[in-house]
């Protein structure tokens, strides 16, 4: 018996669905982050908790990046020295605002701000719909082979759940979006409360001054009592501001070397007039600051008169400096000025000042020590008890002395914690 024809089976066309577009938000804070120490500079830095600072060191000199203040440490973390190069992590675990600085060049100092704000993980959104999509796929080609099978029913369910998966995944990415904006939000709030507090730190603040280093000069100013001053180096080549005068370093305020750009600030909390100087040209460049009460500024001002610059010395702490172990004091030659000397230009002994490091000497009576500084950060070569001093040398410069009694010399450099020994025997 002839069989009866088949009806030719048509396949029902399923559509792809596509997954909805969520908008683009804001990227949560990275688990690790970079900070580079470039132009002895230390950054200001605002992480949430449980993010890792890594710190890489970009100049040719070292640092180090230490928990506190100079000669207030607080042990919360430190790096120890970082050569060029190097780098130091260290994971912030709790809320807080920690000051920092390099205890090799104290003038760097930065903070890292930690806070529990963050962006929204649109990384677990992303999956979520990913993974909607990915099951309303392999629901869609589950149902295109049962329709090629030729069953209707099959048809039916198929587009059954390519509409369920369809909805599902609307309704994760409707959440996801919900939840992204609502942390975007928050996040909102949290900067304008950090703003808001900001601008009432800088309003409760005292006066500001800026001073600028420029031409190789130091400026004269008259300020108000509780004034901040801030000196930049406007020059290209390295400065410092140093409380007292060539003669008597009072250390009451010390910027140490400012390279080009540089800023160093200091607040004045008692009236007086303050000499300062500069410790790499301290000849040539010398001034004051002279600080007064607020009626007394005013009056100045109104009258518009010169203030005359008086050569008082303000009240400072003394400088402690040990003794010389040497009981005899050799003849002191006049003080060369530094000049770039190679070595063979150099006669005696020649000691080379590189990696941040004096060499202790031993040498017979009569000999002319010629120093060299290697680096490219400027040193000096300063005995205890003045018995010999050169100005700052910078990279290439020289400075010598001649050593014409026995004894033995201590001698350091007025910028670092570099120091040694010269041991004069008889011959």
């Amino acid at each position: 018996m002839p069989q009866a024809a088949r009806p030719t089976e048509t396949p029902v066309p399923i559509a792809r669905v596509e997954p909805t577009q969520i908008p683009t938000q804001p990227a949560r804070m990275a688990a690790q982050i970079s900070a580079d120490i470039a132009n002895f500079r230390h950054q200001d830095l605002a992480v949430a908790v449980g993010v890792s600072v890594t710190w890489t060191n970009k100049d040719n000199v070292p640092h180090t990046v230490t928990a506190g203040a100079p000669g207030a440490e607080s042990g919360v973390f430190d790096s120890g020295v970082i050569n060029q190069g190097g780098s130091f992590s260290f994971t912030f675990d709790r809320e807080g605002t920690f000051p920092y600085f390099c205890k090799i060049h104290t003038s760097m100092q930065g903070t890292v701000t930690v806070t529990l704000s963050g962006g929204v993980d649109t990384g677990e959104a992303g999956e979520r719909i990913a993974a909607a999509t990915a099951e309303a796929e392999k629901m869609a080609m589950e149902a295109t082979a049962e329709t090629e099978k030729g069953t209707m029913e099959a048809t039916v369910e198929a587009e059954k759940r390519v509409t369920q998966a369809t909805a599902e995944t609307e309704k994760r990415a409707m959440e996801a979006t919900a939840e992204t904006e609502k942390m975007a939000m928050e996040r909102e709030k949290v900067a304008e409360a950090t703003a808001m507090a900001m601008e009432k730190e800088k309003a409760m603040a005292g006066p500001q001054v800026a001073a600028e280093i420029r031409s190789s000069t130091l400026p004269n100013l008259v300020v108000e009592v509780g004034t901040t001053v801030t000196w930049t180096n406007a020059d290209p080549i390295p400065h410092t501001a140093s409380a007292g005068t060539p003669v008597e370093p009072t250390r009451f305020f010390e910027s140490l070397s400012l390279n080009p750009g540089l800023s160093y600030s200091f607040t004045f909390t008692e009236t007086g007039e303050y000499p300062y100087f500069c410790r790499v040209h301290p000849r040539t460049m010398q001034a004051v600051v002279k600080v007064v009460t607020a009626d007394e500024k005013a009056r100045m001002e109104r009258e518009n008169t010169p203030t005359p610059v008086a050569e008082a010395t303000p009240r400072t702490e003394p400088t402690v400096v040990p003794e010389a172990t040497a009981t005899p004091e050799p003849t002191r030659e006049p003080e060369p000025k530094p000049t770039a000397t190679t070595d063979s230009q150099a006669t005696g002994r020649v000691s080379e000042i590189k990696n941040f490091t004096l060499e202790n000497l031993t040498i017979p009576v009569g000999t002319t020590v010629t120093w060299i500084n290697r680096d490219s950060a400027p040193h000096t070569s300063s005995a205890v008890g003045r018995v010999w001093e050169s100005d700052a040398l910078l990279e290439g410069q020289s400075y010598s002395f001649k050593f014409t009694q026995v004894g033995q010399f201590e001698y350091f450099c007025q910028f670092h914690p570099m120091k040694a020994t010269v041991t004069v025997t008889g011959g």
